[in-house]
């Protein structure tokens, strides 16, 4: 391949390859190819095309840019195909720029954009601070009547929950949100720890049958209003003004959404009796309480919203997870298996089944549903619905809990960590998903992330948060550390309300036992529990035995301490009769029934 003396005559090796017309065919592809991406990016935006369609087409417009710059060459000058040295670097180096170019995109192509929205496998990351966000803030109760908080509080969530069915804007659910319910303080503040970049607040006057609503939207950057409104209205316009707000941020954010985006976006109204709505927000805020007594309050508002609209889907599906709630509370009374079998087939379930046939796409008939297939022993139906609420709520936070813990229950631990990251990223001040997730994140070996997350959580409860520090401590082999966190715990517990519950002090005492340090075992708990935490099996079993038998409590212990003691039949026996009412036993149970019965089979009479 040496130069001729024509060639050489002829210019450099720049001018050849224009000669050759590789230089305007490289100009003509790249700007029909930053054409076409153009019109594939409005196709996309007017369709809701998934994301990896766009994404697809930028690699191989670049990858094909290679072949037509050989093919120019080859095709732009038919009297000279020999090519020279220099002709062939420059070649090279465009070829190599091209590749360049492809090798950019594909690294830092999104894999996730190839997975369905339910798929969970793929982490999510934070959310950018540039991304459109927006928390909403409980709006302030203006009403002359204290106890009207019910009404701005539930306006607020619906408002919320509103907005996060907007594609494209990231919304923190509600836990998060109403942690900040009557706080004063900097919005750029709160909207840090919220991980947005604009705040949305208000206000509610109700007097009779009109309302009053103020709502601002606030950028958290410099404090400007982006958008505000005053919606002086008939009560009865409740349903359209939540509709009009929501549009309004969705346009002063200047989100672009298709037809088919905005009509997905909206819900229909629950119902359109007025008096039953209000009855039904007055339950979701005694719910929300978590308390026996306000959960008692809250069936009975169900029941006068159902009352005065016999069609009202949400909430016959409210009720039936009241009425579970209100049977499973730590401080209800204990009952048994078949007792709270009986309680779900003639009580719980007819009110679901009512829900179900009026409403059976909506989100909290789809939730309330979950909830009772995973009573009923059916993890992966669970995991089906609870994915199907979340597709129209994406930041219910206790629906992204209970979706991480059936993954795990199921066994899917990668996607259960998935799940977990995305359930702590819409939730960022939700103290349940951040002890989840941490947890997950030390099973994962992912250590290094625990240490931020931690220091968040004690911003949100200290006592829980502590709680946590013991078991990364136990996690690393720093027993001692492990113990001054439960001591401090201790300590702040007392100053509360000058008790600490048998839990806090068993956990302690675990962590004794495992230093050897018996005296301090038996200080904390009943000597039960201290035989059993201390492995002396033997004088467990008769206290434990008893207990069982009175009480039906305690019942893993006993058969953990039997198998312990090396009497595996009549552990076993016990294994079989706990797992059978189990619907979700541990690993651990499952193991030590699964030896406890080989070696009763073997005949084998002690320990080895």
């Amino acid at each position: 391949m040496t130069d001729t003396p024509t060639e050489r005559e002829e210019g450099g090796g720049w001018a050849r390859l224009r000669r050759r017309k590789v230089v305007q065919w490289g100009v003509a592809y790249a700007a029909a190819a930053w054409t076409l991406l153009q019109i594939i990016e409005y196709l996309a935006e007017t369709y809701d095309w998934p994301p990896a369609i766009r994404q697809v087409a930028v690699p191989t417009l670049s990858l094909v840019s290679l072949f037509v710059l050989v093919l120019a060459w080859y095709h732009g000058d038919k009297g000279h195909q020999k090519i020279s040295r220099q002709e062939l670097a420059l070649l090279a180096s465009l070829v190599l720029a091209a590749g360049g170019v492809l090798w950019w995109v594909v690294a830092r192509f999104d894999a996730n954009a190839w997975l369905p929205a339910s798929a969970g496998v793929a982490i999510p990351h934070a959310v950018p601070t540039d991304a459109p966000s927006v928390a909403v803030l409980p709006f302030v109760n203006m009403s002359s009547d204290p106890e009207q908080e019910y009404f701005s509080d539930g306006l607020s969530e619906e408002i919320l929950n509103a907005l996060a069915r907007i594609p494209g804007l990231y919304v923190p659910a509600r836990t998060s949100s109403f942690q900040f319910k009557g706080k004063a303080g900097d919005v750029a503040k709160f909207a840090a720890l919220l991980g947005v970049a604009h705040v949305l607040e208000g206000s509610v006057r109700k007097s009779g049958g009109r309302v009053r609503i103020t709502a601002q939207l606030i950028s958290a950057t410099d404090g400007y209003h982006v958008w505000s409104q005053t919606y002086d209205r008939e009560l009865n316009d409740i349903f359209a003004i939540q509709t009009e707000i929501s549009t309004s941020i969705a346009d002063a954010l200047q989100l672009r959404l298709t037809a088919q985006q905005k009509l997905a976006a909206e819900l229909s109204p629950p119902t359109r009796n007025l008096d039953a709505y209000q009855a039904y927000l007055l339950g979701r805020y005694e719910l929300a309480k978590y308390q026996r007594r306000s959960i008692a309050m809250a069936i009975q508002h169900f029941r006068d919203a159902i009352a005065l609209d016999p069609q009202f889907a949400d909430a016959y599906a409210v009720l039936s997870v009241a009425l579970m709630g209100g049977k499973t509370h730590p401080n209800a009374p204990v009952v048994g298996r078949q007792e709270l079998d009986e309680f779900v087939q003639t009580i719980v379930m007819p009110e679901l089944s009512k829900a179900q046939a009026l409403g059976p796409g909506r989100p909290e008939v789809l939730a309330a549903t979950a909830q009772l297939a995973r009573y009923d022993g059916n993890p992966e139906r669970a995991l089906e619905l609870y994915e199907r609420a979340l597709a129209q709520v994406p930041n219910n936070g206790e629906w992204l809990m209970e979706r991480s813990n059936l993954l795990g229950v199921l066994g899917r631990f990668d996607r259960g960590l998935a799940a977990s990251y995305e359930a702590v990223k819409r939730d960022p001040l939700s103290w349940p998903a951040l002890n989840d997730h941490i947890i997950r994140l030390l099973m994962f070996g992912r250590r290094a992330e625990v240490d931020p997350l931690v220091e968040r959580f004690m911003a949100i409860n200290e006592v829980q948060a502590r709680g946590i520090r013991t078991i990364v401590a136990s996690h690393d082999g720093d027993r001692p550390e492990a113990v001054r966190q439960y001591l401090t715990i201790f300590d702040l517990l007392t100053a509360q309300d000058g008790s600490v519950a048998l839990p806090w002090r068993h956990a302690l005492a675990l962590q004794f036992a495992r230093l050897g340090m018996r005296a301090e075992v038996f200080n904390l708990v009943p000597p039960m529990y201290a035989h059993y935490l201390m492995g002396e099996y033997e004088q467990a079993i008769p206290e434990l035995r008893s207990n069982y038998r009175e009480s039906g409590s305690r019942g893993g212990s006993l058969a953990n301490a039997l198998y312990g003691a090396g009497q595996f039949c009549e552990s076993a026996a016990l294994y079989r009769e706990l797992l059978s009412s189990d619907r979700y036993p541990r690993a651990g149970s499952l193991v030590r029934a699964a030896d406890a019965l080989r070696r009763c089979r073997d005949g084998s009479l002690s320990r080895q």
